[in-house]
């Protein structure tokens, strides 16, 4: 079965960084505006993901994300 279109738009981003086992991030820029953005991903306790000023990941990043997630 085809995987569904994904609906965002991936703008362009750095690799993922890991600052430690629970603690990621990654910078972005948004088109048009002069200001970095960045995202963090932190895993709490009980396994689950927080996403704090998520973006579009590229489906390298994103596989990278969700192999974490499973693991």
């Amino acid at each position: 079965m085809p995987r569904p279109e994904r609906p965002w738009i991936v703008t362009p981003h750095g690799p993922i960084v890991k600052h430690e086992a629970n603690l990621w991030t990654v910078d972005g820029r948004l088109p048009g505006a002069p200001v970095p953005r960045r995202m963090s991903m932190v895993r709490r306790q009980d396994g689950t993901l927080v996403f704090y000023h998520p973006i579009p990941l590229e489906e390298a990043a994103l596989a990278e994300v969700l192999v974490e997630t499973k693991g």
